[in-house]
């Protein structure tokens, strides 16, 4: 249980930092992960998704974490969210064929992740 606690609050952690960056600075942000934000729209849209969604997610990870009832749950949340983005990559690798550095980076990443919240879902 400790250790899926901590899991929990540095991924917690992770997802809100970058939803700040996002929410904060779209533009360079966007630069970072090779998109290109061409108006105001399009940087209300990152802040929003990728701003605004990471740092929901987050918070409730970070909520799970610190209480012990609600482990498994943010666990499952955790292990399915990353997952669900593994799973867009890697379709967008095998669909798109962009295998950009950043893009390998973020799938280890995301990989590690979510085999990390199943292994920790079996032993709890």
């Amino acid at each position: 249980m400790r250790l899926s606690r901590i899991v929990l609050s540095v991924a917690g952690f992770l997802y809100a930092l970058l939803g700040f960056l996002f929410l904060f600075a779209p533009v360079t942000m966007g630069r970072w992960i090779l998109l290109s934000v061409p108006s105001a729209a399009a940087a209300t849209e990152i802040r929003a998704f990728y701003g605004g969604l990471e740092v929901g997610l987050g918070a409730f990870l970070l909520y799970c974490g610190n209480r012990p009832a609600t482990v498994i749950v943010g666990l499952v949340a955790m292990t399915l969210c990353t997952g669900g983005i593994l799973l867009g990559r890697l379709t967008g690798i095998f669909l798109d064929g962009s295998p950009e550095k950043m893009t390998l980076v973020s799938m280890i990443v995301e990989l590690f992740t979510t085999v990390t919240g199943i292994l920790l879902l079996m032993d709890e």
